[in-house]
């Protein structure tokens, strides 16, 4: 009887159900010890209603002691009904035939790795620059802030302020910060801190965003290594190229934000699903799962990215049960299997913050925010910038230093949609060349589907009157990279190949060239440049001057860089310092940027910084964006 017992055993060990029995088991019972973790979570949930009714904000650890205890109890139910109806839902199948592919010569490998380095160099600039004011959450809830003394903000003392984890991971009051980069984020910032030995306040905006320029180099690898997996080599290094390039992808592939991890794990997601249909071996299965729950920790709207990914995994099913008259309910089996976990892992780590996404679209709800929406200036934009890589129109005042764009380049509009309509056609041909051979389809379908989920986030944006800015789909460069690495390496012979991806890159680079330089040489926000310039007339003086910083970017300089200079935004603040200068006899300094912003909404300021009597320039700091050129302002009055 033992012996039948323990033989039992053993087979029940061999099989695939039993492994997913003890997977869902220890999910429901880690769940289970996860909802007793937050300490009095009832007490949390009374906060945050008391707070809501009253139109404020709890505490943040209130929303991760609730979250955390709520969401571990819907994961354990869900893994625990799971794990029960296995036999109802769970088939297993049998593994599709492995695809063959070639040996790849050891040159592309080189030239990949060449390819992998100059993205980095186009990126270092951008990546090592100032934070602007859109990254300011992130910065805040990774590292932490200054603050100041609310009788005397202008000349009280300041105070570092230092982050804790729960805010890194469960601050969520503006969908502006981006938890999913934030938490890999400390972890290099803290590493850099620790390494160094530099001091707690003390801010690397390398370090802080270096978590989405190493995602950045990882896709530009990916993306060439996809295109190499089905067999298209050349084709794979070109993509690899048009993606290192392409001025949209190095803008905002290593802002510190979500942008440059999205396109990473779209990547891990199409390699996913590739080895998927040529093996269906549970690890890449796993993999797509992980990407999945990290690409909607990112952001909800991902979502539909995944959707396009999973309509073609089923529709590889369906071909290959019309071809082998395989069953597809081993393939279903798999999908609620991984997509279920996958939503547990997503739930769990983003519930707290759900639940403050949903008050903040109470309190301030998308139809009456002021911020851009689906219409004729944003499409624009995003055709031009994807297509061409050069920005459709940006505002410039007098005194910024002007960029080219869509606009100022193509006097005649039309020409310019002929060259994105050709990028588009170019792309579009090479999806093509992908369907139209069947060992490539799955590739085909697996690009086209990015540009689906794009037109769905632009679609549904506007069918809801939802904001919506282009960088949104900012991983518009994969397709294209994907569709063009293509086109222009469909060639009978290896001369010609070689000689079409040279022209695709050359028909490419001149679009995109002018903005490519741009970038290269400029950083996007000079504030610690401002920063600098006035230590060191500190150090030349020997008299430490009053320093602040009018209207926008304000709040990232007193906060994050320095903060000695503070933000002020009123012409009262600006005589308060043109007093306490006279009174101190110490040198008064102000800086001032985001003019197109700034003018409009406090433009009783510039009565004064505008007037000769009062200001004069001691140096103007350019930015790869107008909008951020900045200007330092000396008072030079009686």
């Amino acid at each position: 009887m033992t012996t039948e017992l323990i033989n039992r055993f053993r087979t029940l060990q061999k099989s695939e159900r039993f492994w997913l029995w003890c997977v869902l088991g220890a999910l429901t019972v880690f769940f289970l010890w996860l909802q007793g973790v937050p300490e009095d979570p009832a007490k949390s949930l009374t906060a945050i209603q008391e707070k809501w009714n009253a139109g404020e904000w709890a505490k943040t650890r209130d929303y991760a002691r609730w979250g955390t205890h709520l969401f571990a109890w819907i994961n354990a139910g869900i893994c625990a009904l799971l794990a029960l109806t296995l036999p109802l839902w769970h088939r297993r199948g049998t593994a599709p035939a492995t695809a063959s592919t070639k040996t790849t010569p050891r040159w592309i490998w080189i030239a990949l790795a060449l390819v992998v380095a100059l993205g980095g160099a186009l990126r270092y600039q951008t990546a090592t620059g100032g934070l602007w004011h859109d990254e300011l959450h992130n910065a805040q809830r990774v590292n932490g802030y200054h603050r100041f003394d609310k009788k005397d903000p202008l000349f009280g003392e300041a105070k570092f302020r230092p982050a804790k984890w729960e805010e890194t991971a469960f601050y969520y009051r503006k969908p502006t910060n981006h938890v999913a980069f934030s938490v890999p984020s400390r972890l290099t910032h803290s590493a850099w801190q620790a390494i160094t030995g530099a001091d707690r306040s003390q801010l690397s905006p390398f370090f802080l965003r270096l978590p989405s320029f190493l995602a950045a180099l990882a896709s530009i690898f990916l993306i060439g290594w996809l295109l190499v997996r089905w067999n298209l080599p050349l084709a794979g290094l070109l993509a690899a190229i048009f993606l290192a390039i392409h001025p949209w992808a190095i803008r905002w592939s290593v802002d510190a934000r979500s942008y440059g991890l999205t396109m990473c794990f779209i990547l891990v997601a199409l390699h996913a699903v590739t080895g998927i249909v040529r093996s269906g071996k549970w690890r890449w299965w796993a993999l797509f799962g992980f990407a999945q729950s990290y690409l909607m920790w990112l952001s909800v709207q991902n979502a539909l990215l995944i959707l396009p990914m999973l309509a073609v995994v089923i529709g590889q099913g369906i071909a290959a049960k019309r071809r082998d008259h395989t069953p597809l309910w081993p393939l279903f089996s798999k999908i609620i299997l991984t997509s279920g976990v996958a939503a547990c892992l997503f739930l769990q780590v983003m519930g707290p913050n759900l639940i403050q996404l949903k008050q903040y679209t109470d309190l301030k709800p998308p139809s009456e925010s002021d911020y851009l929406r689906v219409g004729e200036a944003t499409l624009s934009d995003t055709a031009s910038n994807w297509l061409i890589g050069i920005p459709f129109d940006v505002p410039v005042v007098s005194g910024d230093l002007p960029i080219t764009t869509f606009k100022s380049r193509y006097t005649n509009p039309t020409i310019g949609w002929v060259w994105a309509s050709l990028s588009a056609l170019f792309t579009l041909a090479g999806i093509g060349v992908m369907l139209k051979k069947p060992a490539t389809r799955t590739a085909g379908w697996l690009a086209l589907g990015l540009i689906v989920s794009a037109a769905l986030v632009v679609g549904l944006s506007a069918a809801a009157d939802m904001f919506f800015y282009p960088r949104f789909v900012a991983y518009l460069p994969l397709p294209l990279a994907l569709g063009m690495g293509v086109f222009w390496t469909t060639r009978p012979s290896a001369g010609r190949r070689i000689l079409g991806a040279a022209t695709g890159v050359l028909f490419f680079a001149l679009l995109a060239s002018p903005q490519i330089s741009n970038l290269f040489q400029h950083v996007h926000e000079p504030l610690p440049q401002i920063s600098s310039k006035l230590d060191q007339i500190e150090t030349d003086s020997g008299v430490a001057p009053l320093a602040a910083t009018y209207g926008l970017a304000g709040e990232v300089m007193e906060e994050m860089v320095d903060p000695d200079v503070r933000g002020i935004s009123s012409r009262d603040e600006i005589e308060q310092l043109i007093a306490k200068s006279r009174e101190t006899g110490r040198p008064l300094f102000i800086c001032y940027g985001n003019q197109s912003f700034n003018r409009v909404v406090i433009p009783d300021g510039f009565d004064l910084l505008d007037n000769p009597a009062y200001f004069t320039l001691v140096q103007r700091f350019v930015s790869n964006d107008p909008r951020h050129t900045f200007f330092l302002m000396k008072y030079v009055g009686e």
